[in-house]
């Protein structure tokens, strides 16, 4: 699945840079763009479970997650349809 987030507090190429060293540590996840100027990410996961610890992992370095469109093949999924695949 892909998604992608507006993050809080990306500011710099230096937030950028511990935001890639951060998340590239998790698996089952990758980054493909980071814009700072946009403070967006955008990036593929594997599943609600990789998503959530994205989220948890940005929020533990102080870049939360602000809102997020997550797309599985062409439909956008809502939160409550990311939990229900979580719990699937």
């Amino acid at each position: 699945m892909r998604a992608l987030a507006k993050i809080q507090h990306l500011r710099s190429d230096a937030c950028k840079q511990k935001i890639i060293r951060n998340l590239s540590r998790l698996m089952d996840i990758r980054i493909i763009d980071i814009d700072v100027d946009n403070q967006m990410i955008f990036f593929l996961f594997e599943g609600p479970l990789a998503f959530h610890r994205v989220k948890q992992e940005l929020w533990r370095i102080g870049y939360p997650i602000i809102k997020y469109k997550c797309q599985n093949g062409k439909s956008f999924l809502s939160r409550s349809e990311m939990f229900d695949q979580a719990l699937a």
